[in-house]
């Protein structure tokens, strides 16, 4: 392997064996090991096949407890509560280590290598030698019965030529006692023989076929391997894998957050129906909404879970091992601050509170310093939260402006007319801010009043202060916040831009593409093979050269030869090639194979540039998926507020406006839901674009190391890692000219 790893791809360097933490791992002699335990009803028939007794050995050399060891289990990088977190580095060591296919491919690759070193033991010198000793009696006890003990033994080399020659030496004597007569004899044979094929057979196309055909079949074998690690990052960490789990969780994130907001609309309504603000219909409304919220919840709770089984089947862990996925990468999606959302809900039962009392039924002073207690802490939040919100805004701001600046071209470009509509859009968020800010003091003096009020033993006044504070001023900030908080932090969400045209895609998966390199490779193996059948239809002639070189027989001396009992030989074998039927049949069906090598390139470059073609035009789309999953996503969070506005200032109960807003809390979450899912989307093309041009680099432990870098780094000849070796066509990049030299990777 380490033979063939060329620049353009990395393999590490590990055993064929399974490492010794993996799970895959196997501690018993691979040799003559423990037995296994046995199925009872097979193992039957092990114990007595048919009516034979069955061989002890097996149970002589022990019994395992069971077929899979469980050291791997603390090698694991488990939390104090046996937990196992799971992000993408480790999700990659883990199915790195104990996944079932990739140790598979590895096999593959070793398996492939043995033929390579048959074939070439095939062209070196060979050792035989061997000895016999044999006792010979006749006649039994009678007068005329011999006994004879006879000693043979010989060694002997031969040696392959690329030429098709094979030599033969070989060194063998034969020693005999004669016990009856005392007599005893010696006599050796030193033989060479060289046979030599002029015809078929012959030279240095054929004899070398088989030895190529394995060179290059392992190469190709350690090229399907690295391109089958650049699909398992890609399956281990794309939208069937890691990335598909961290939509499934946000999924789960965006339900839960539905069903809190279902839940205090809920109470809201029931509050408002105790007070005959809000009929019973619209209670219903509010909970038939709510009970389907929890059901989704509890669907999307179990599509997670029974992911999560599969995907540690995939990594090749058991799916009752306890995992937790890592939300590190779910922060950006976060698109409210967990303080604001806790305000609310404060500020919603403060509310509900106050609704239970009217002018018939006012409450005591008692009952209504708790209420103002916590209106004064909620409101004592109310520019914390604002200046975060502000100064995430900022940020935002900067960075549009920063990319205007770098990026600053042709006014009507989409792109530019896209940023100007931002830009304009934080201009408007800045002014929310600034009016939040500005109403401020208007909520300090009406937390004032109610304060006043409650000194003064004024219970009217205070409840009214209290009930308009938290009813519509504090909830009207709330809201405001919200919704420019869920605006600002979704513009906040980056994704990596890929900007390549599609003439370059096409030559970098051209030159790159490994099995491309390889279905290009077994068209000229088709080829060669053409020439070897084509060499069979020839007629057999052979060169043949021998000698024999014997000891003297008149001496009982193994090593004194003797030209008397020496022979040489010499000759020419032919055999006319009357009958090649056979051979005729193999040569056009290697001539019919060549050129099915032929079209299966073509086919096979032609599927490629097909899916970069379909791959570019996916990552298009599933950019622009994302973007405008963020325009849904900020219309709804309008919408949730304006039919949240419409239900409060509503002079009557009116259940248009409930199913108003509960179409636009599910158009909320329905648009979370599709700003995840299209984000996954995209972050798997940009994997699947690299990997469809050849040009995913993994390292050791499975990463990807090349993330981010442009696609300007694969064609500068001083930092690519690879050779360049011929000029770009002048079609090809409309920047290139004829003459100009462009790097081949």
């Amino acid at each position: 392997m380490a033979e063939r790893t060329e620049p353009i791809f990395f393999l590490p360097d590990r055993s064929v064996q399974a490492a010794a933490h993996s799970r895959m791992a196997d501690f018993s002699d691979p040799d003559c090991g423990p037995l296994p335990p046995d199925d009872p009803a097979a193992a039957r028939f092990m114990d007595c096949p048919y009516k034979a007794k069955g061989s002890r050995v097996w149970h002589e050399r022990g019994q395992l407890a069971d077929i899979e060891f469980e050291h791997w289990r603390s090698f694991l990088p488990q939390d104090d509560e046996g937990v196992v977190p799971l992000n993408r580095q480790t999700a990659m060591e883990l199915a790195l280590l104990h996944s079932r296919d990739y140790q598979t491919q590895v096999e593959g690759v070793y398996l492939q290598a043995l033929p390579v070193s048959l074939q070439r033991f095939q062209f070196d010198a060979q050792w035989t030698g061997g000895a016999g000793l044999a006792f010979l009696q006749r006649g039994g006890h009678t007068a005329g019965s011999t006994r004879t003990l006879s000693l043979t033994d010989g060694l002997g080399v031969s040696k392959r030529f690329a030429t098709g020659g094979q030599l033969l030496a070989d060194f063998s004597n034969a020693m005999t006692w004669e016990y009856n007569g005392g007599v005893s004899s010696a006599a050796s044979v030193l033989s060479f023989q060289f046979l030599q094929p002029l015809m078929r057979r012959a030279f240095r196309e054929v004899q070398l076929e088989p030895l190529t055909q394995a060179e290059r079949n392992l190469l190709y074998s350690v090229r399907d391997f690295a391109r089958f690690r650049r699909t398992f990052f890609v399956s281990t960490v794309g939208t069937n894998g890691y990335l598909g789990l961290l939509a499934v969780a946000q999924a789960i994130r965006n339900e839960e957050a539905n069903l809190e907001s279902l839940r205090r609309n809920l109470e809201e309504h029931i509050a408002l129906y105790e007070t005959n603000q809000a009929s019973q219909f619209q209670v219903d409304q509010v909970y038939q909404e709510y009970a389907q919220g929890r059901l989704s919840l509890m669907r999307a709770q179990a599509t997670y879970n029974t992911e999560l089984d599969r995907y540690k089947l995939q990594l090749g862990l058991p799916s009752t091992l306890h995992v937790k996925l890592n939300s590190e990468e779910l922060k950006q999606f976060e698109l409210n601050d967990p303080r604001l959302e806790k305000l609310t809900d404060r500020n919603d039962a403060t509310r509900i509170g106050l609704l239970q009392f009217s002018e018939d039924e006012l409450p005591s002073m008692s009952e209504l310093r708790p209420f103002y207690a916590e209106c004064e802490a909620m409101l004592d939040l109310i520019p914390e939260l604002t200046s975060e919100v502000k100064s995430e805004l900022e940020t935002w701001t900067a960075r549009l402006k920063a990319d205007t600046e770098r990026t600053s071209g042709d006014p009507d470009d989409e792109a530019s007319v896209e940023r100007q509509r931002e830009l304009e859009l934080a201009e408007r968020l800045t002014k929310v801010i600034s009016e939040i800010l500005a109403e401020f003091p208007a909520d300090v003096e009406q937390l004032e009043t109610a304060r006043t009020a409650i000194d003064a033993d004024k219970p009217l006044l205070a409840w009214e202060a209290l009930n308009l504070l938290c009813g519509d001023q504090l909830r009207e900030r709330l809201d405001s916040l919200f919704v420019v908080q869920t605006q600002v932090r979704v513009y906040l969400i980056q994704t990596k831009p890929v900007e390549i045209s599609e003439d370059t895609a096409i030559w970098l998966a051209e030159n790159n593409r490994l099995d491309l390199k390889n279905q290009q490779g077994r068209v000229v193996d088709a080829y060669r093979r053409t020439e070897v059948a084509a060499d069979l239809l020839e007629a057999d002639l052979d060169l043949v050269l021998g000698a024999d070189l014997g000891t003297d027989p008149g001496r009982i001396n193994p090593l004194r030869f003797d030209s008397s009992a020496s022979t040489l030989r010499a000759g020419l074998q032919f055999d006319g090639p009357l009958n090649r039927m056979a051979e005729r049949n193999d040569y056009r069906a290697s001539q019919i194979e060549y050129q099915r090598a032929r079209r299966n390139y073509m086919a096979a470059r032609d599927s490629i540039l097909f899916d970069v073609r379909k791959i570019l035009r996916n990552l298009n789309l599933n950019r622009f998926s994302f973007e405008i999953s963020r325009q849904q996503l900020i219309t709804a969070a309008r919408q949730v507020e304006q039919a949240q506005i419409d239900l409060r200032n509503a002079e009557q109960s009116d259940s248009n406006l409930t199913r108003n807003l509960l179409q636009a809390l599910q158009s909320l979450l329905q648009a979370r839901n599709s700003l995840i899912a299209s984000w996954v989307s995209y972050e798997t093309s940009r994997m699947q674009l690299h990997q469809a041009l050849g040009i995913l680099q993994v390292d050791d432990s499975g990463s990807w190391i090349n993330d981010g870098q442009t696609f300007d780094n694969f064609l500068d000849i001083n930092d690519a890692p690879l050779g360049f070796e011929r000029e770009l066509d002048p079609g090809l990049d409309g920047d290139a000219s004829g003459d100009e030299e462009v790097p081949v990777l």
